[in-house]
């Protein structure tokens, strides 16, 4: 079935990103620390059905999202080429799953399809899939990347690592692919309990058992309960926040549990709300993915631009907005957007937003290492560069 589908819409391939623990300062590791308990760096790839990969982006930041990363490899010197007239149904080349909606494999085992679009979420990680058996055939092959302990290595090195693994994992995988290894992977995917999982039922059941509830909402832990947030209510959680970040309760850049129900107290107690820890990151994660979009804009100090304090939104003269919004249209909706809070989320959120400034294919990669070391000059300035970075060691001369 997954052969027909690859082939009834042209699929080439597909793409995720694999997180991997790196070695960096307590000053950065909180821009590495995302969905794991240790900083990781999120490595972009894209893979072909044959479980070779096609693309490979190492070196953003474990905070870092992969839409956010995808955005960077479409724009890159080496960029992600997406087909845009394969025949597949969204203008952008990518098949995205819906949202709202159960998704992976495992939800599907004891209750079946009930309407098109999670008949359509079910059919997507049967093709996704391929990606997390060619990650997991990876770290099959090169345990170094696929170690919990934190490596002795930099994270630069652990990317050139990275690279260079998959590179001979693609070389493995034409000339001995080992089945052994794929069906260990295979049976791990199969076993894990939050991971996908094959679903065998027939394609006329599914269509048969489709029944359009199309306001029914379904998640892992039931409905959920949500809250909605008013601005006068977000001005009392990032005060909340900041006082628990001064009087000692966020360490590394990270809160404290204590700190998480000082501020559930406050909140509760001053807006008469029943709000939860899990209310709070969540909105946590709002506030700071809207404030990130414009950070990220406005982070270097741009010449001519201020937020007014009284409509809370960023002036300039519009021939200071013409070259920002003709380098990067996206700052054109910040024209009209409201900004409130900025400089207290900056205060919040500013000092762990990742860059992807280390990150690189293997082509630019290859690249740098050539005009690098172009001339003797520049060969020992890398040489120079490796050894204050503990990524090469000079070991004395001994006359024999």
């Amino acid at each position: 079935m997954v052969d027909y589908v690859v082939q009834d819409i042209n699929c080439v391939g597909a793409i995720d990103g694999m997180h991997v623990r790196v070695k960096v300062s307590s000053e950065d590791a909180p821009k590495y620390r995302g969905r794991k308990d240790w900083p990781t760096q999120n490595v972009l790839a894209a893979c072909s059905f044959d479980m070779k990969f096609t693309y490979l982006l190492a070196g953003w930041e474990g905070t870092a999202s992969d839409s956010r990363i995808i955005k960077n490899a479409l724009t890159r010197e080496d960029k992600l080429k997406i087909p845009e007239d394969a025949g597949f149904p969204l203008k952008g080349g990518l098949i995205t799953p819906f949202r709202v909606v159960r998704y992976h494999l495992k939800e599907y085992s004891k209750r079946c399809p009930q309407n098109e679009k999670e008949l359509f979420n079910l059919r997507h990680p049967s093709l996704q899939n391929v990606i997390e058996r060619s990650f997991g055939v990876l770290k099959k092959r090169f345990p170094v990347i696929a170690s919990s302990t934190e490596p002795v290595y930099s994270c630069k090195t652990q990317s050139d690592i990275i690279l260079a693994c998959c590179i001979l994992h693609n070389f493995c995988m034409g000339v001995d692919p080992d089945a052994s290894i794929i069906e260990d992977v295979d049976a791990e995917l199969m076993n894990q309990p939050s991971e996908n999982y094959s679903v065998q039922v027939d394609v006329d059941e599914e269509y048969k058992l489709i029944t359009m509830k199309k306001n029914q909402i379904y998640t892992d832990g039931g409905k959920t309960d949500k809250i909605q947030w008013s601005q006068s209510m977000d001005d009392v959680l990032i005060d909340a926040l900041l006082l628990q970040q001064i009087i000692g309760n966020r360490v590394n850049d990270t809160f404290t549990t204590t700190a998480y129900d000082n501020v559930v107290t406050e909140l509760n107690d001053k807006l008469g709300k029943m709000l939860t820890k899990d209310h709070i990151k969540n909105r946590m994660k709002t506030l700071k993915s809207n404030f990130s979009s414009c950070y990220d804009i406005f982070k270097s100090g741009l010449s001519g631009f201020s937020i007014d304090s009284k409509t809370n939104m960023w002036t300039a003269e519009p021939e200071v907005w013409k070259p920002l919004i003709e380098a990067n249209p996206m700052a054109k909706k910040w024209m009209t957007a409201l900004v409130p809070n900025y400089d207290k989320l900056v205060n919040l959120f500013g000092n762990d937003r990742a860059t992807g400034e280390g990150s690189m294919t293997a082509k630019e990669r290859c690249n740098r290492m050539s005009l690098a070391c172009e001339g003797t000059g520049n060969r020992i300035q890398l040489i120079d560069e490796m050894v204050s970075q503990n990524e090469a060691v000079l070991e004395p001369f001994i006359n024999l």
